[in-house]
């Protein structure tokens, strides 16, 4: 079977796409991009993702680029707020903590028991840069 011109030119791309491809695989295995955001897993922290996921929080935020943007972005937020501020403001949510003005409303979770808003915190304090987490290792 002889392949005309076109054909050549077709399977010539696809050998090029597919080495193309195989460089990138090869260079990212290599040196894989550095982690922004890490999860420093705990008892606490697992349940309160389970609180988070329960609660629909992802509905409004995102955490590792899952969930929307009607919210601000929690990835990273351990680094940014203390365990103080993330209890307070899950009773008493107030606008204008986030880089800008969003249109819906952020409801209270006074209607949780301490334990769930506890773990919810612990969830939010464990999404924290690297840096963070291995600073706050022994």
């Amino acid at each position: 079977m002889t392949l005309r011109l076109g054909e050549w030119i077709v399977v010539a791309g696809a050998l090029l796409i597919g080495a193309f491809a195989a460089l990138v695989a090869t260079l990212i295995y290599l040196k894989p991009p550095p982690a922004m955001y890490g999860y420093t897993e705990s008892a606490a922290a697992n349940l309160g993702e389970t609180i988070y996921k329960r609660e629909s929080c992802r509905d409004c935020h995102q955490v590792f680029g899952n969930g929307s943007t009607s919210g601000p972005k929690l990835d990273g937020i351990g680094a940014l707020r203390s365990e103080s501020m993330l209890k307070a403001y899950l009773l008493d949510p107030v606008p204008g903590v986030g880089d800008k003005a969003y249109r819906v409303k952020m409801p209270s979770y006074a209607r949780l028991n301490q334990e769930d808003r506890d773990a919810l915190v612990s969830y939010l304090l464990a999404l924290s840069p690297p840096a963070a987490q291995n600073a706050a290792s022994p």
